[in-house]
């Protein structure tokens, strides 16, 4: 397996498949020089996050990766309807309302769990 750059963050699964989530310098070329504060390559299964973020922004910027995780998973592409800076932004809307799920109705997750 290659060496990936970055510091190691976390380990998950998705679908069944293992993810890394890994952070970066601010500056880093994966993080487009400054220009982008988190990424998510679907192919490497790899989210990066920029080292500038504060422990909030990780968490908002993490939701928005993984929804865009799920999003190829499940060939959503709101691109074929909207620019891409509309279509980032619907992400941002659909991830952010899960994180807000998950903060804020445990009720929701005990039943999903079967518990």
């Amino acid at each position: 397996m290659t060496k990936r750059s970055g510091k190691a963050w976390f380990k998950f699964k998705l679908f069944g498949l293992p993810w890394e989530a890994r952070v970066y310098p601010s500056n880093h070329k994966a993080l487009d020089h400054g220009d982008t504060l988190a990424f998510c390559d679907h192919e490497k299964r790899l989210m990066g996050f920029s080292d500038a973020l504060t422990p909030e922004q990780q968490r908002t910027a993490f939701v928005h990766e993984l929804q865009h995780a799920i999003e190829d998973h499940s060939d959503v592409d709101y691109e074929q309807k909207v620019s891409p800076d509309v279509a980032d932004r619907l992400t941002d809307q659909v991830a952010r309302s899960w994180l807000y799920v998950i903060r804020e109705c445990p009720e929701i997750l005990s039943f999903l769990r079967a518990e």
